[in-house]
């Protein structure tokens, strides 16, 4: 088995599979807080979602002093120090994880070198998998899945379990530096002025610790994100930007604080060019006292912040789901610049800000693929007729009509005997594609059955409905792909007020078999729809 491919890409989703993707979004390791809970809450989740028979362990490596330091076990029998002190130092399974970071799949432990006896033994492990916890330019440790029989694990699991370690290494770099941060607190107890900057601190953390367990996290969401860093860090303006590097652009911008207003957006290659792309490239915080481009516009409507030289810092986000970030506080010139504390909390706050909308990404991901035909790309029966039941809603509300086109694939048995099934799939996917092409942005295409495609028209005429028909006869007829002629029959129905979706469909049904009986390449409307002349 070869070492995954990055499970962060999100054209891998579909192979790690929809149940395990959901279980992610829905975990949560920022509210895990602690590292022993995010050790925890990683071994269950590996234990329910790869799934692990047998259960699983994650073992925490510490390369300054080069010792295991911390383990949880969800193994019957096998607690959190005694899975620690069953680790051998030299040799074995876990080191030979982190000295290659690479996963290492033993389907047989009782055939593999670097498994041991005392593991089926004494605990009926038969069978394990284990994926480096990497990131921050850290070897965090090992997690394992484990089962009581052999197994053949695939690349979707080992895909999964990697996704799960990077999401656990976010964690735990979020865990670490909230321990220092709370550590270093302590240092300032005495002093009175300092305990009230920790509380406002602290209380500012929680806040954002509490917005940051949503699973959707909105414009509105962010934007109080950021202006409770702000407050936290006693910066005047904070700066949220991730970036695409395959579309080349900018996904989120998001400004908080009490300066909030800019001149002019960045883009993308401006951004790069900059201190968010040095503090990406070399993956460590940016600071700095310069005007970062944000000065006085003369003749500009926009009251903007002088931060002539004042002081700054980039901190860089976790690796997210396709996309990179950074998180950048300034103050205004004059000001001190940022303390190593508030720079500790800046941290805690990019990797928190990042597990989260990492987390968010993932959830879009997961409803966007319920909700999507696997092979060709376009909307599924789900999406079509919850798409359908809301249009046909709006067009009695206001009195207009809606029309439905359905077709299927002429001969598409014959073509799937005769030729194989790879043929028969690029046939559907040119299906899917030209009625895409054909169509307009407002219309709904979906695969509905096995070689049936239908499209929601709001707001069309009957004319341009039959347009659409023909241009996807047309389109068809003259691309032939993998050499195949490929027509199809189309059938078409207006709305009317008495109309449900599913009377919709059986009407633009019994016309695209009416267009199949005749031989129609136009658009076979039912008889309903035949008699209306008036627009849709």
């Amino acid at each position: 088995m070869t070492a995954p491919v990055d499970p962060y890409n999100p054209e891998r989703y579909p192979e790690i599979g929809l149940e395990r993707l959901a279980g992610l979004a829905e975990l949560d390791l920022v509210a895990s807080g602690s590292v022993e809970s995010v050790l925890d809450a990683v071994a269950q989740a590996a234990t329910d979602l790869l799934p692990a028979s047998r259960g699983a362990s994650v073992i925490l490596w510490n390369a300054a002093s080069a010792q295991y330091e911390m383990a949880s076990s969800t193994v019957p029998g096998q607690g959190r120090d005694t899975a620690l002190n069953e680790v051998r130092s030299e040799g074995g399974a876990t080191r030979w994880v982190l000295d290659n970071e690479s996963p290492l799949i033993v389907d047989d432990v009782s055939q593999h070198q670097l498994a041991t006896n005392k593991m089926l033994v004494d605990y009926g492990i038969a069978a394990f998998v284990a994926v480096p916890i990497l990131g921050f330019e850290r070897r965090f440790g090992v997690l394992y899945g484990l089962d009581a029989e052999t197994r053949a694990y695939t690349q979707s699991d080992v895909d999964f379990m990697s996704l799960l370690a990077k999401r656990a290494a976010s964690a735990l770099h979020a865990a670490a530096l909230l321990a220092e941060v709370r550590e270093q607190s302590n240092e300032y107890q005495s002093l009175v002025y300092q305990l009230r900057q920790e509380r406002r601190r602290a209380e500012a953390t929680a806040r954002l610790a509490n917005l940051l367990i949503s699973n959707e996290l909105g414009g509105k969401t962010l934007d109080i994100v950021m202006d409770t860093v702000a407050q936290a860090l006693s910066a005047d303006r904070v700066l949220l930007a991730t970036l695409d590097h395959s579309s080349q652009g900018v996904v989120h911008r998001v400004v908080g604080g009490s300066e909030k207003r800019l001149v002019r957006e960045d883009s993308y290659s401006e951004l790069l060019g900059g201190p968010t792309g040095e503090a990406l490239e070399s993956g460590i915080a940016v600071s700095g006292a310069h005007e970062l481009g944000m000065q006085q516009v003369a003749g500009s409507s926009e009251a903007r912040l002088q931060i002539d030289e004042g002081p700054y810092s980039v901190v860089p986000l976790p690796p997210m789901s396709g996309l990179v970030g950074t998180l950048t506080l300034m103050r205004r010139a004059g000001r001190p610049q940022f303390s190593s504390q508030e720079l500790r909390l800046g941290q805690v706050a990019a990797a928190q800000i990042g597990a989260a909308i990492d987390r968010s990404l993932l959830f879009r991901q997961v409803q966007q693929l319920a909700v999507t035909d696997a092979l060709t790309g376009v909307a599924n029966r789900r999406r079509f007729i919850d798409e359908a039941e809301v249009m046909l809603e709006r067009s009695k509300r206001s009195q207009s009509k809606l029309s439905l086109l359905m077709m299927d694939v002429d001969q598409f048995k014959e073509i799937n005997d005769k030729l194989g099934h790879g043929v028969g799939d690029t046939v559907l996917r040119t299906v899917a594609a030209t009625c895409q092409e054909a169509s307009r942005s407002s219309d709904v295409v979906a695969r509905i059955g096995g070689d049936e495609f239908a499209i929601i028209l709001p707001d069309a005429t009957m004319g341009g409905v039959e347009s659409v028909g023909r241009r996807i006869h047309e389109t068809l007829a003259a691309s032939n792909p993998d050499g195949v002629e490929v027509t199809v029959s189309i059938g078409g129905a207006q709305s009317f007020p008495s109309d449900t979706v599913d009377t919709l469909l059986e009407r633009a049904d019994a016309a695209m078999y009416e267009a199949k009986a005749h031989g129609n390449p136009q658009v076979e409307w039912s008889v309903a729809a035949a008699a209306s002349t008036g627009e849709l």
